[in-house]
């Protein structure tokens, strides 16, 4: 009959019941419904859905150490703000500067004739048009 041996700390062992250790394979996720909406049927496509989103999937030490991580950083924040508050105390507002009108610069007024009348525009469109008339001797400081 054939002798089967295990290697045990760098010793030939026969191989007994006790002895022999057992290779186990891991089932596959059940299927599930994602946050997203997304169903998935297994590890692979799990993997992919969060390729796809730019995620990774994180253990409960990534999540100790990335809310550590966080705590320093607003301990840092907070440590900022208090220095801040030390040498720059804050400047009390009166209730008689709410009451009086805002005074508008040459620039500002030329802007708002220049869209009167037109829809709003996006953010880039009203900045390139505030630079452009900034440039303008006429209206801004250049």
């Amino acid at each position: 009959m054939r002798q089967r041996y295990v290697q045990i700390d760098g010793q030939l062992v026969p191989a007994d019941e006790q002895t022999a250790r057992l290779h186990y394979v891991i089932d596959d996720i059940p299927a599930f419904k994602a946050n997203t909406g997304a169903h998935i049927e297994g590890k692979r496509q799990w993997r992919e859905h969060l390729k796809e989103r730019n995620c990774e999937e994180l253990g409960h030490s990534d999540v100790k150490a990335r809310g550590e991580a966080w705590q320093k950083r607003k301990a840092a924040a907070e440590a900022k703000k208090a220095a801040i508050a030390k040498y720059a105390p804050p400047v009390e507002v009166t209730e008689a500067q709410f009451e009086q009108p805002m005074q508008r610069s040459r620039l500002h007024a030329e802007v708002m004739n220049r869209l009167d009348g037109k829809p709003a525009p996006d953010r880039k469109t009203l900045l390139k048009l505030t630079l452009d008339l900034a440039r303008n001797p006429r209206y801004g400081s250049r």
